[in-house]
């Protein structure tokens, strides 16, 4: 089976500057992504799933930051009876 996704993503970032400054920041964003899935067996499950996921932009003091990243999954599953 092919399958589209999209989430809600959050993530928080702590920082210190060069000058005696710190903080924390909070990004929020969607990712959206693609996966496949096969169940190789009637026990056996196997999917690989890439995401991409782009956080908003945050500043604190002079930081400035806006985490992006793409994220890759595989996973085997085995299902007990």
């Amino acid at each position: 089976m092919i399958y589209g996704k999209v989430s809600w993503q959050h993530a928080k970032g702590e920082f210190v500057d060069t000058l005696p400054n710190q903080g924390t920041t909070h990004h929020d964003g969607f990712g959206w992504g693609a996966g496949v899935d096969y169940a190789y067996t009637h026990n056996i499950e196997v999917r690989a799933e890439l995401q991409q996921i782009n956080l908003s932009r945050e500043s604190y003091s002079l930081s400035n930051s806006k985490p992006d990243t793409t994220e890759a999954t595989v996973y085997v599953g085995y299902r007990f009876n």
